[in-house]
């Protein structure tokens, strides 16, 4: 859980990445940071539900042409190791630390690594249901929707472990872990002024995971470079709200065709969208939400290098 929190005028050099957060976020501002020679940029994550931790746990395990799908979707960032490593660590540490640790001569009363448990039956189904709103964003929004057949439901995870391998099993119980509505956070993302130069990882990603959720992200501002191939250098993934302003998004590889600058699959609400693209310097391909023919182009609100 991370909220009412400021990551202000910071450097970090020659990190995996400056910060990842995979959990419920609140209230957050990234404000006149700076990342040189990191492998990745800032990836902001919200977790409401452990389905979320079986899906990035799927998507680094391809089968056959799963990983070309995930190109065309402009869904690779979510299969970069990163995201893997960091909740495989988190869910393999201990809880809590004994005292005096450092001062133990017995070293077989050693903390444990817990067990990596199995995803329970319920996790694999909302996984596959969070990957088909991924790569159909357009998609009645199943939450405003009738749910969906049971039988349409099943294939869809049929094919979420036919393309990205299985677990071997699923457990029965717990069925799923979840953050109840009460306990909810108000996601408010605020990212201005930072300069991130990321290398073979995007410099910027947030995913929002929630189901009904009003997330909302202020883009504004910033200077991002990444080398990410294929793929792109910032990647917004199912935010309710997003506005992007006076940021320099750069692909250093810009000439390449599996190169992109900006990536934003927006999520819909009521068959309305919340998304604001303007005046930014895109140097790469962008792949924007659809614009209706009666308003101005995207190409036309930014400036667009490809």
């Amino acid at each position: 859980m991370l909220g009412d929190a400021v990551f202000d005028g910071n450097s970090f050099d020659h990190l995996t990445a400056p910060l990842v957060t995979i959990g419920q976020l609140g209230e957050l501002r990234l404000e006149r940071n700076t990342a040189r020679d990191c492998h990745a940029g800032c990836w902001l994550v919200t977790q409401y539900g452990s389905h979320v931790l079986t899906l990035l746990d799927r998507l680094v395990n391809q089968v056959g042409d799963a990983y070309r799908d995930l190109e065309n979707d402009r869904l690779t960032a979510l299969a970069e190791p990163l995201l893997f490593h960091a909740t495989a660590l988190a869910r393999a540490l201990p809880h809590e630390l004994p005292e005096d640790q450092e001062n133990r001569e017995d070293t077989a009363a050693a903390p444990r690594p817990r067990a990596l448990e199995a995803p329970s039956a319920t996790d694999e189904r909302h996984a596959s249901d969070l990957l088909r709103q991924l790569s159909a964003p357009d998609a009645p929004d199943a939450a405003q929707e009738s749910p969906p057949p049971a039988a349409e439901r099943e294939n869809w995870r049929r094919r979420l472990r036919d393309r990205f391998g299985q677990s071997g099993e699923t457990r029965a119980e717990p069925e799923q872990v979840v953050v109840s509505p009460q306990a909810t956070l108000s996601c408010r993302l605020s990212i201005t002024g930072n300069a991130f130069d990321s290398g073979d990882a995007p410099a910027l990603v947030v995913l929002d995971t929630a189901r009904d959720s009003d997330a909302s992200l202020i883009l504004t501002g910033n200077q991002l470079r990444g080398h990410p191939l294929p793929g792109g250098t910032a990647c917004l993934y199912l935010l309710r709200s997003c506005a992007a302003a006076a940021n320099a998004i750069v692909h250093a590889e810009a000439a390449d065709v599996l190169a992109a600058s900006l990536v934003v699959l927006e999520r819909g609400h009521r068959e309305r969208h919340q998304t604001a693209v303007t005046g930014n310097v895109l140097v790469g391909r962008a792949y924007l939400p659809d614009r209706p023919d009666e308003l101005p182009s995207w190409e036309s609100l930014n400036s667009l290098t490809r």
